[in-house]
């Protein structure tokens, strides 16, 4: 009888490796739901971000426009000045006799309404847009300075425009400020009190 040592006994596998090797099928469904997750991972960080650019361009039109408003609004005072000055000239010419104003334009006043002019252009070029009076009052674009009793039109009729309004990007960086007409209020009739009936001579 020999006494050499009889062969190991074969290891068994192991179960995951049984597994792996057992189920290729299994392998690729797994593959493939780890492909899916990644790519719509993927596909929401892009959109995210995509999202996050259009609000950070937003933010930045509308900060740009916020301080194109507040700047232009800052200057219309100044070109107020210059329309005022234009006008106070035009009215005190006006009260001149004829043999007066029939003389050359006054160099002063001709060089105001050139510097007037070239502020309204320089403010059109920055998006300052004129609001226009379309001849009744809207609260979102005017302010009423007066309003006027007038049994003849409408409520709200605008009658004048003291100071122009403007627009920039289509908001309102100063309201108009006008005035307004109102109708009076109707008084009520007077009801006759009943009169008696007159007495017969013949009672």
């Amino acid at each position: 009888m020999s006494d050499e040592p009889a062969p190991p006994a074969p290891a068994e596998p192991d179960q995951t490796d049984r597994a792996d090797r057992s189920d290729p099928s299994d392998q690729l469904t797994k593959l493939q739901a780890e492909l899916a997750r990644a790519n719509e991972l993927h596909l929401r960080t892009r959109a995210e971000f995509a999202n996050y650019q259009k609000r950070a361009e937003r933010d930045r039109t509308l900060s740009s426009q916020g301080i194109k408003r507040d700047f232009i609004k800052a200057l219309l005072p100044a070109f107020d000045a210059l329309n005022l000055a234009i006008r106070h000239a035009e009215e005190a010419a006006a009260r001149k006799s004829e043999a007066l104003a029939a003389k050359e334009p006054d160099p002063l006043v001709e060089g105001v309404r050139a510097a007037r002019d070239a502020f309204e252009k320089a403010l059109a070029a920055q998006g300052a847009e004129r609001i226009a009076n379309t001849g009744t009052w809207d609260p979102d674009l005017h302010h009423p300075q007066a309003v006027v009793p007038n049994a003849e039109l409408p409520d709200g009729t605008i009658l004048e425009e003291i100071r122009p309004g403007y627009k920039v990007a289509g908001l309102v960086a100063r309201h108009s400020e006008v005035v307004v007409s109102k109708r009076p209020a109707e008084k009520p009739k007077e009801e006759k009190p009943p009169q008696a009936p007159p007495e017969s001579k013949g009672a």
